[in-house]
């Protein structure tokens, strides 16, 4: 029986918002979110909350601040989440 996880929106999402240690979890998160435009994957607002969340958590205000600019260019309305 195959146990794979697909690699998909969701989870993508999960293991970028598992990347919440200060000071070090949002380049890891930023690796991720690149991961999935190699793998063809589409992001979500869900994708850019989790991502601008854990550098807000890591105090990486500019990092976050772009984010949002890209997600704006991708077309993806923020929310208030």
């Amino acid at each position: 029986e195959d146990r794979r996880v697909e690699l998909d929106t969701i989870t993508h999402n999960a293991a970028i918002s598992a990347c919440n240690e200060p000071d070090a979890g949002w380049p890891q998160a930023l690796q991720l979110l690149a991961a999935m435009g190699e793998r063809c994957v589409q992001a979500n607002v869900a994708t850019c909350n989790a991502s601008i969340s854990v550098c807000e958590k890591s105090k990486a205000w500019a990092v976050a601040a772009s984010l949002l600019q890209e997600m704006e260019a991708r077309g993806i309305e923020p929310d208030a989440t």
